[in-house]
């Protein structure tokens, strides 16, 4: 059963908006360019995204819009001198696969995926490590294919913290499985966990989750900034390749 989506708009300038259900034709942007606030000679490249509840945030079950105003949740902190969120797909304990549905041609510069911790909890229901990365990977492709973009377009990241329950073991070798099959798609790989992982294997560093598993609204903040750079990284490469 899909889960009921939670609309958010922000006041933010765009060109044009053409809105559908999602069944069909889902929220789109014309145009693929904005201007940063204040600095209307600088172009921002568009940036769709697609989530699980690290996205969502804490409080949220599913956003489907431009914007969220969850302080948990940190495209509300994005910060990025270079991208802004254009359009926000996010579904509370959704995998590569079961966000599939909900996929369409992405009417922006750039695909971004938060994805995989859900994927991962397979190791928990007798899937191999293996297995549960080619079923991953799989429906990676798909979804690409979906939103029409490839290669250089799309940037692929690294899952977070875990609780015990959800065999934090598993975290490294799954990101660095997962990073090398990107490159070998020629998909960018960005890692904007480095700053709220805990000493001990699984954990967030004291005060940024109340539940072990997401960011509270202090580790959004953190978790916002570092989508930023890594962003700003990536589409600083992607302008000189």
């Amino acid at each position: 059963m899909r889960m009921p989506i939670k609309h958010l708009r922000s006041p933010a300038s765009r060109r044009s908006v053409l809105i559908g259900a999602l069944g069909g034709g889902a929220l789109m942007l014309t145009g693929c360019s904005d201007t940063h606030a204040g600095a209307s000679t600088l172009p921002r490249t568009s940036v769709t995204l697609y989530g699980d509840s690290i996205t969502t945030g804490i409080g949220t079950n599913a956003i489907h819009a431009e914007t969220t105003e969850n302080p948990n949740s940190w495209p509300h902190h994005f910060d990025s001198s270079t991208a802004r969120l254009a359009d926000i797909t996010a579904i509370n304990g959704i995998t590569a696969e079961g966000i599939l549905p909900q996929a369409q041609p992405a009417h922006t510069d750039v695909l971004l995926l938060e994805l995989g911790a859900n994927d991962l909890n397979a190791v928990n229901e007798g899937k191999t490590l293996d297995e549960m990365l080619a079923w991953m990977q799989k429906s990676v492709l798909l979804l690409v294919k979906a939103t029409e973009k490839s290669g250089r377009d799309v940037i692929m990241t690294a899952i977070g913290p875990r609780p015990a329950a959800q065999r934090p073991e598993y975290t490294d070798r799954f990101n660095s499985a997962m990073k090398a099959w990107s490159e070998a798609q020629k998909f960018w790989w960005i890692d904007p966990w480095p700053d709220l992982k805990g000493s001990e294997l699984g954990a967030y560093k004291d005060g940024t989750s109340d539940d072990g598993e997401h960011p509270n609204a202090i580790g959004a903040v953190i978790l916002g900034a570092a989508y930023g750079a890594e962003v700003d990284r990536v589409l600083k490469a992607r302008a000189g390749a």
